[in-house]
């Protein structure tokens, strides 16, 4: 679906690394990531983050940005995105019926219209 989805990143104000919610970061230029487990990487390689610091206490101290990301579906692009879903359900059902598994439908949350999907 190239081309059919808007990316924005929300950068949040200057924090302590300590005090950030698990997700992405900033540290000067560099992109990087904090899981649930207090533990943090540099998006670029994959390395450990540490900041130039030495200890977990220091580390905790750098001054980083939160990043927020956005992403929405362009609004010409709902009804074609709901329209592959229909195919795909639709062919899954065919071949559930066949093997006497018994027809789906999609879960309420992967329905897509105008009125659960944030459109640009």
């Amino acid at each position: 679906m190239r081309g059919l989805i808007d990316l924005m990143l929300e950068v949040g104000e200057e924090m302590l690394l300590g005090e950030i919610e698990p997700g992405l970061f900033l540290f000067n230029d560099t992109l990087c990531f904090r899981d649930d487990y207090h533990d943090f990487y540099i998006i670029e390689n994959g390395d450990a983050f540490w900041g130039g610091v030495s200890t977990k206490e220091e580390r905790a101290k750098l001054a980083v940005r939160p990043l927020k990301i956005m992403c929405k579906l362009k609004e010409s692009s709902v009804s074609d995105f709901k329209q592959k879903l229909d195919v795909l359900v639709e062919a899954f059902n065919k071949h559930t019926n066949y093997t006497g598994i018994g027809p789906i439908s999609p879960h309420p949350s992967m329905l897509v219209s105008q009125e659960n999907v944030k459109v640009k």
